[in-house]
């Protein structure tokens, strides 16, 4: 059985009801979205408090910018766009932190070595304590 695909929400359009139909968004966040409208691409989203890089991966074949009759392109261009886009984040209008989808992901993956480690430690830790009973 084929899907039916969902027409696309425009974030800078929507309704709060509009927005909060969509996937991973809930009513905060969605009003949040409002609040700081307008977007001119969809990496702007990254500004939302509570929306990264991966949330918003999760959110591009649902959202778009552009009309319903003019939207064309597929979501892996999508997603293309976003990590050739640099992110700028501001926590003060005088100050701006550029940060790329690539500098994102080399911390995840640390993190993930961080957290795999301490398991195995943790293992071994339990494994010796249990030798010497």
């Amino acid at each position: 059985m084929p899907k039916v695909q969902q027409p696309k929400v425009n974030i800078n359009q929507a309704t709060l009801e509009e927005l909060i139909s969509v996937n991973g968004l809930g009513p905060s966040l969605a009003q949040s979205i409002i609040d700081q409208r307008p977007f001119e691409k969809l990496s702007d989203l990254v500004r939302v408090s509570g929306i990264n890089e991966i949330k918003l991966a999760s959110l591009l074949p649902a959202i778009t910018l552009e009309e319903p009759d003019t939207v064309t392109p597929s979501q892996e261009t999508l997603q293309e766009s976003i990590a050739d886009d640099t992110v700028e984040r501001s926590t003060e209008p005088s100050r701006t932190k550029t940060l790329t989808l690539r500098d994102n992901y080399k911390d995840q993956q640390d993190a993930i070595l961080i957290i795999l480690a301490g398991f195995f430690l943790g293992l071994f830790l339990l494994l010796l304590r249990r030798k010497s009973e």
